[in-house]
């Protein structure tokens, strides 16, 4: 299982290589993957998506990638650079939803369900070239209200 602490240091890890490094040896080749997610039949905005890949690591950090739902519930996959994709190979997603993207490590509104492989939300394999993941439709989840700090 990935802690909250855990998902805000990966998507931060991400981030800053992907927007200080330039394209390193070891980086894998990616290609484009969308999708869209939906929770009780409503899309799931902000929701973070980790494709962890089923055997082995994407590279010799061991980096994994990700994808945030939005409002729509839409979601394109990031690896080094946003929305640059995944390399190929099979992954199983898993899923985390956050009161609030400004604060990753806050409850997970899913009471950290879909958090561990076990319980991966789905499995994708990626090819080369653009790949379209199948609608992810979760059904009958119980999800925590969005409590939101109180004004000032």
């Amino acid at each position: 299982m990935i802690s909250r602490f855990g998902l805000a240091s990966i998507i931060i890890s991400v981030a800053v290589c992907s927007g200080c490094c330039g394209k390193k040896d070891w980086h894998a080749q990616t290609f484009p993957v969308s999708g869209s997610l939906t929770i009780n039949g409503s899309p799931a905005a902000n929701a973070v998506i980790l494709a962890h890949l089923s055997t082995g690591k994407i590279d010799n950090p061991g980096t994994i990638p990700y994808a945030i739902v939005d409002e729509t519930g839409l979601f394109n996959f990031t690896t080094y650079a946003t929305n640059d994709g995944l390399p190929e190979g099979e992954f199983l997603l898993t899923l985390t939803w956050p009161m609030t993207l400004s604060t990753p490590n806050a409850a997970d509104r899913l009471a950290d369900k879909f958090t561990n492989l076990e319980n991966a939300i789905a499995t994708f394999k990626v090819t080369k070239g653009k790949n379209t993941f199948p609608p992810v439709e979760l059904k009958n989840v119980k999800v925590l209200p969005v409590k939101l700090p109180p004004p000032r």
